[in-house]
């Protein structure tokens, strides 16, 4: 009889075994098959474990549910000892839900249980760039490059805040540093050639750039090395590239209007004419943009001598800019010099008078007030001039 028992006890406990463990299999192959509903309801008939309720939160953030997640994380805080991985977890719940002041919290925590943690540095400098506090989120890329200098990741986030912050210096010095290890790494060479580009070591910026350009054709890459050619005034090679991102952007308002710009430096004022106008096309309702366009523009058509077309943009341009009196001055010259067309000439040289007369400083001109000066002068002698001859041909 007792024997009897024993072996139903060992079958019955055996049965108990072989249900838990096909229980947890259950759990596994749910979680992935991503049936993640399913995988919650196997944990929940489970009795609890560490192990066990971090895979529940691992399937409500797969559900995007961290409104749940967060509230069972902070349990598993309260119940269990201080531990890094499940303060990392909430961090990241918080992130999701942007409460960056309770992930910083718990990043914080997780650092004083390991200090020398590169990844919670890491994961701090993020949390703080998402929270606009720039400052912060280098401070901790740097501990974190520190710490681990061959984290491509966050060396890499680090020279785009730089770039941001126009620190320029450090992006390069940033980039040089890291490319010594590993020297073919393209996202680090571009971000170093657009900081030279940016700080005007054009040839610098090139040699970096032109590394990279057979395997990477982005539109980075091509606009910095159009630019740096612009810069280092090598138009047609200037050409060449922004070309290239014209086709892949065809409403960068920057792009066209260096593009532009090098063909008429090039002498194809066909060309410049049109990519300006597509440019003025795109741009109707920034002004400082448009003048830039405008200016650029009349300097083709000047080229071409059209002379009417010339006078129109820089009519247009002085609407968006009209405390560039200057521009007054130069239509009245036109008007006088290559239309000869004196009762026009008269008028927009008396308008640029009385500008200059209402103490209107002109800014387009760097050289300022001496500058204003020259040109009044100009304007009251030639008016002089048009005066005499409509009286000699009076006298006549």
């Amino acid at each position: 009889m007792k024997k009897q028992r024993l072996t139903f006890f060992l079958i019955a406990y055996s049965i108990f075994i072989f249900n838990a463990n096909a229980q947890k299999v259950s759990i596994q192959q749910a979680i992935q098959q991503s049936n993640y509903p399913l995988a919650i309801q196997l944990i929940d008939k489970e009795k609890p474990t560490f192990d066990l309720e971090m895979q529940k939160v691992t399937c409500l953030k797969m559900m995007n549910n961290f409104s749940s997640a967060i509230p069972l994380l902070e349990s598993i805080s309260s119940r269990y000892l201080p531990n890094v991985y499940c303060l990392r977890e909430l961090a990241d719940c918080y992130q999701q839900v942007e409460d960056f002041k309770k992930s910083e919290n718990c990043l914080q925590n997780a650092l004083s249980l390991s200090p020398d943690n590169s990844v919670l540095l890491r994961l701090l400098g993020q949390n703080y760039e998402q929270e606009g506090k720039k400052d912060s989120a280098i401070v901790y890329y740097k501990k974190t490059i520190e710490k681990n200098p061959a984290d491509f990741v966050t060396a890499q986030k680090l020279a785009k805040l730089y770039l941001k912050k126009d620190q320029l210096e450090d992006v390069i010095s940033l980039t040089d540093q890291y490319l010594k290890q590993d020297s073919l790494n393209v996202q680090m060479i571009k971000l170093s050639g657009a900081a030279y580009c940016l700080s005007h070591r054009y040839s610098k910026a090139i040699e970096q750039l032109q590394k990279i350009e057979a395997a990477d054709s982005t539109y980075d890459t091509n606009y910095f090395l159009g630019m740096s050619h612009y810069g280092n005034n090598h138009y047609f090679n200037a050409i060449k590239y922004l070309k290239k991102v014209y086709q892949k952007d065809s409403t960068s308002l920057s792009n066209i209007y260096y593009l532009g710009n090098s063909y008429e430096e090039c002498f194809n004022s066909p060309k410049a004419i049109e990519y300006l106008n597509k440019g003025i096309c795109i741009a109707q309702k920034v002004d400082s943009v448009l003048y830039n366009f405008y200016m650029t523009l009349s300097t083709a058509y000047h080229t071409q001598e059209k002379y009417k077309e010339e006078i129109a943009t820089l009519t247009e341009a002085h609407k968006r800019m009209p405390t560039h009196s200057l521009l007054l001055y130069k239509i009245g010259s036109i008007y006088d010099l290559a239309l000869k067309d004196e009762q026009n000439t008269k008028y927009y040289l008396e308008l640029f008078i009385s500008k200059i007369q209402q103490g209107i400083k002109d800014k387009y001109e760097k050289t300022g007030k001496d500058v204003d000066q020259m040109y009044l002068l100009s304007a009251k002698r030639r008016l002089d001039e048009l005066k005499e001859k409509k009286l000699s041909q009076k006298n006549k």
